[in-house]
């Protein structure tokens, strides 16, 4: 009898404990508050929180701590440990206002690829996209509960680069997003990267097509010049009674419409063709030249893609001079 009734003294003691000091308390729906006498939900932990997990075969073990940074959630692993978040499954959503990680790495593994193919127009894509700087509004970028805080929340908000994601979603939709909880447009900045390695190259190969133009000219000039001096004159004449072939710069350009480039076939030339080439060295079209002396060929613009090409002139075989022309949108 005394054993029962120190039992149940010993229990209601217990009880008042739970009650009244809140260190541990179970309510009649099942929540249980820790640090917290009015528990709302199943746990409520008022205060700082440690969590230490331990692997069974290595005898390990890892530390989560929960805490705060003035008003700022704080979450993080013991100063040894390291961690993964989403390890094997992925999240599919994080929002943030920051990412601080040196080494970020996205799975680009070609084994999880299929149907890889070439970025088509990489360069006209980029001269699609307009690059801007803004303002962020205050009460869309912290919530529309922000008030001012610090001189510091103003200046994150001001002088912004980006694009407008409505904008980029004509040109490249494959990088916009939407998210349907926050009814927000955005973009993944990282899938640009190709298609700007992709311009890159496509731009490089026109320097390198205007050097070797560059070359040419250069190595032409030389020759009329040399041609000059040896026949005593200070410029070569563009008479109808010249003897040599010549080739003239397209009017206009650059061109959007259309564009006439000029030409003089000496007399006694068999084959005379007008040769337009891409900046790949690809011939584009062949125009045959019959009539001798001065004539013209008209170029429509709806002919070719904008961008930059080489038309030759090229007589019996031989080629007589090269010029550039550029066809804009």
């Amino acid at each position: 009898m005394k054993i029962k009734l120190l039992f149940s003294a010993t229990f209601a003691c217990c009880v008042f404990s739970f009650s009244s000091l809140a260190q541990i308390k179970i309510d009649n729906n099942g929540n249980i508050g820790l640090g917290t006498a009015s528990p709302a939900y199943k746990v409520d932990i008022f205060g700082q929180t440690r969590i230490i997990t331990t692997t069974p075969i290595y005898g390990n073990s890892a530390t989560v701590i929960f805490n705060s940074y003035y008003s700022e959630i704080n979450i993080e692993t013991d100063r040894d440990n390291v961690g993964y978040l989403g390890y094997n499954k992925r999240w599919n959503t994080i929002y943030t206002r920051y990412i601080n990680c040196p080494n970020p790495i996205i799975t680009s593994d070609e084994r999880m690829k299929t149907n890889i193919r070439q970025i088509n127009t990489p360069l006209q894509t980029i001269k699609r996209l307009r690059g801007i700087t803004f303002d962020y509004k205050a009460e869309e970028y912290f919530g529309t509960s922000y008030q001012p805080k610090s001189t510091s929340d103003e200046k994150e908000t001001k002088n912004r680069l980006g694009f407008v994601a409505q904008e980029v979603q004509q040109v490249l939709p494959q990088i916009v997003v939407y998210d349907t909880a926050k009814k927000y447009y955005g973009i993944n900045y990282v899938a640009l990267i190709p298609v700007l390695v992709e311009a890159i190259k496509e731009q490089q190969l026109i320097i390198e097509g205007l050097q070797n133009e560059i070359k040419e000219l250069k190595k032409s000039n030389s020759k009329l010049k040399s041609a000059s001096l040896s026949a005593g004159m200070t410029n070569i004449s563009s008479s109808s009674n010249t003897s040599e072939h010549m080739l003239y710069q397209n009017v206009p350009n650059p061109f959007s419409q259309s564009t006439t480039i000029e030409y003089y076939l000496a007399d006694g030339f068999q084959h005379a063709t007008l040769n337009i080439y891409d900046m790949n060295g690809t011939q584009l079209k062949s125009i045959a030249l019959h009539q001798k002396g001065y004539g013209n060929v008209t170029l429509n613009g709806y002919e070719l893609k904008a961008g930059i090409y080489v038309y030759a002139l090229i007589v019996d075989g031989q080629l007589i001079d090269t010029k550039r022309m550029v066809l804009t949108e």
